[in-house]
């Protein structure tokens, strides 16, 4: 029981240093996130040790890919141009041996939230627009399935779902979602952030050795219309 109890201990000072220092990777490209919050650490220490290692693993990779992202010379720390975004997708997809399946990258544009996706759906890479616009801490991020954490009609999530495998698995290119631009609210604990998001695209990924078919890409638009901290609409669109 000792021995449980000491490696318990000593797992959650291994994943709150490693959310800290993925934090502190972001505070260097001006983007402010908490590393976790007292809900994900309750939340991630219910889950079964499989889970956990799972989640950890993620942490890991994400924090190596940001580790070389953070590496390369940025013109401007608030603003990443479209070259910067590409050379950082690239990086994610080699550190997973993937590629888009017709190596074209033209979709992608200036402020685009940027996804990565395993066939089964989990999320494998979030680029660092992302962060610019949500909420939540990190472990929220990786703890809590994403219909826990977004709140939208139930009809487009079902769509979206049927689209991004349907691409996914036929597509020979980058295609669109043919997904109406719709409301996303943020839902969990004190992250209440409002969003009108516009879905542009998704390219299938194919593994770099075998050719086979692993997972998306997908290319997003997001406006916030609702700021948490500020309580005043924010239309933009």
């Amino acid at each position: 029981m000792k021995r449980e109890i000491l490696n318990t201990t000593l797992n959650m000072s291994l994943l709150e240093n490693l959310l800290i220092d993925i934090t502190q990777l972001l505070t260097n490209k001006s983007i402010v996130v908490r590393p976790f919050s007292s809900e994900s650490l309750k939340q991630y220490s219910s889950l079964l040790p499989t889970q956990k290692d799972l989640i950890t693993q993620q942490l890991k990779n994400y924090y190596s890919l940001l580790q070389q992202i953070t590496k390369l010379n940025s013109e401007n720390p608030n603003s990443i141009s479209i070259q910067e975004e590409i050379s950082h997708v690239k990086l994610a997809l080699k550190h997973f041996n993937l590629k888009c399946i017709n190596d074209d990258y033209s979709f992608i544009q200036k402020g685009d939230l940027i996804e990565i996706y395993s066939l089964d759906m989990i999320q494998l890479y979030r680029n660092i627009e992302f962060f610019r616009q949500c909420s939540y801490d990190l472990l929220t991020l990786v703890t809590f399935e994403w219909p826990v954490l977004y709140e939208r009609s139930k009809l487009i999530t079902n769509n979206i779902v049927t689209r991004a495998r349907q691409i996914m698995t036929t597509a020979h290119k980058a295609e669109p979602y043919l997904i109406p631009v719709h409301t996303l609210k943020e839902r969990y604990v004190d992250a209440k952030n409002i969003f009108s998001v516009n879905l542009k695209s998704m390219v299938p990924l194919i593994d770099i050795t075998t050719n086979e078919r692993k997972g998306g890409l997908h290319s997003i638009q997001s406006t916030l219309i609702l700021d948490k901290d500020d309580n005043t609409q924010l239309f933009h669109i």
